[in-house]
């Protein structure tokens, strides 16, 4: 499993907060604090994120947690395009094909699984 503590040391302290790296630590960060207020803040956080750029190699985990919240939203079309994009950028990023396949599952698409 992904430590999102761990991937948001990673980005600690290299980039301001009005950067795209910026606001991928602060949605890390807010996914930590495990709480509702933390999980919108860290939805809007994974959108700017996206939104400012400049993630690197880090634009796939960024994808990843914005479909997490998408879903969450009820937006399962985009929130398996950002994991369709997610896995083409970083095809060892295992929590984006695991999401994928439980997408799938749901929209009754299990035969896209493999």
């Amino acid at each position: 499993t992904l430590d999102r503590s761990s991937a948001a040391s990673d980005v600690y302290k290299r980039q301001k907060e009005d950067s795209g790296l910026g606001q991928l630590r602060k949605g890390l960060l807010a996914v930590a604090k495990s709480t509702g207020d933390g999980y919108d803040e860290a939805a809007r956080a994974f959108e700017k994120a996206l939104e400012l750029g400049e993630l690197g190699k880090l634009e796939a985990l960024a994808l990843n947690m914005r479909a997490t919240f998408t879903y969450l939203a009820g937006e399962a079309a985009a929130a398996l395009t950002d994991l369709n994009k997610s896995i083409e950028l970083d095809p060892s990023l295992v929590q984006s094909y695991i999401k994928r396949a439980s997408l799938y599952l749901e929209m009754g698409m299990s035969d896209r699984i493999l």
